[in-house]
């Protein structure tokens, strides 16, 4: 795998649509494959087998399990049982949930298109756009529905990916009976900040419950227990937190030292190769997302001791 492009670890929409336009089928099968691969267990998700249980049986989890033993989940259903902790823990009911889960986990792809086709969306005047959904089109009849199942769309995985490939801060809303909306708090594509608004101004009216999903991702992301290898860890750091681990990613350092303000304990983070991985960078970015630090200092191969003097980087 290729070194970690720092510099470009956010895309725009505009870039986003030119991948697709050209092809780039690499990029979203590498990350079709990270976001559909089970790798974290029940342990992970911290909750009992016994709960877990009990989800299934009452049909809150998206997919069914084929496998015999422990239960694998990928990076979506792992995200919506941490969605479901959340709307349990705010008093939330299992019906509600249930409701949420089906049309969250409901995805018709023509449907999607006649939406698409309807809409006053500045992009449908994008030749790369158009481009777009029509290779989208053509793709949905070429395949069988099992074919396109494999890849599990969903309107889920949409707003996932709206989280982890844009930094959108996206919210669930629950309005009771299964009634949802999905928001965006804060900055957002323009030609949907209108309707956007529109939702945000409606819902004040009534109570609601808010989930926010990129708070989920960011503790999820940022967790010791978890060794996520991803470049979408990257993504959530600051530009001043992306220009540190610029630097440590040019090499040349032993030992990368750090106090936290609330312990005089220094936490050490040896560099055993001369290239720094990608694992290494992930490593450091999530201490970064951690915040609370008072010091980082970087040894060098050669013995020196370099202070990092852009102290105001961490996030206090």
């Amino acid at each position: 795998m290729e070194n970690f492009d720092l510099s470009s670890i956010r895309v725009s929409r505009e870039e986003m649509l030119e991948k697709l336009t050209n092809q780039d089928l690499e990029y979203f099968e590498r990350i079709r494959l990270k976001l559909i691969e089970r790798i974290y267990s029940v342990a992970d998700a911290a909750i009992s087998g016994r709960v877990l249980s009990h989800w299934i049986k009452q049909r809150l989890l998206p997919y069914t399990f084929d496998e015999k033993g422990w239960r694998k989940f990928n990076f979506i259903e792992f995200i919506w049982i941490k969605v479901i902790q959340e709307l349990r823990r705010l008093g939330i009911s299992i019906q509600e949930i249930e409701k949420l889960k089906n049309e969250m986990f409901r995805f018709n792809f023509k449907k999607f298109f006649e939406l698409v086709d309807n809409s006053d969306s500045k992009y449908l005047g994008d030749p790369n756009f158009k481009s777009v959904i029509e290779k989208g089109k053509e793709w949905v009849e070429e395949n069988t529905e099992e074919e396109i199942q494999k890849y599990q769309p969903s309107y889920f995985m949409t707003i996932l990916w709206s989280v982890l490939a844009f930094d959108h801060n996206l919210c669930i809303v629950t309005l009771g009976d299964g009634d949802f909306k999905v928001v965006v708090l804060g900055d957002y594509f323009l030609d949907l900040k209108n309707e956007n608004d529109e939702i945000l101004q409606s819902i004040t009216k009534e109570s609601f419950v808010l989930i926010n999903l990129r708070k989920i991702v960011y503790d999820i992301l940022k967790s010791d227990n978890l060794d996520i290898n991803w470049e979408y860890t990257l993504g959530f750091i600051s530009e001043k937190e992306r220009r540190l681990l610029t630097y440590v990613q040019k090499g040349g350092l032993k030992e990368i030292l750090i106090t936290f303000n609330d312990s005089d304990d220094i936490t050490h983070l040896k560099l055993k190769k001369n290239k720094i991985s990608n694992e290494t960078l992930n490593k450091v970015a999530r201490y970064l997302m951690k915040g609370n630090f008072k010091d980082i200092q970087f040894k060098t191969k050669d013995g020196h001791l370099v202070s990092y003097e852009e102290t105001d980087i961490i996030k206090l």
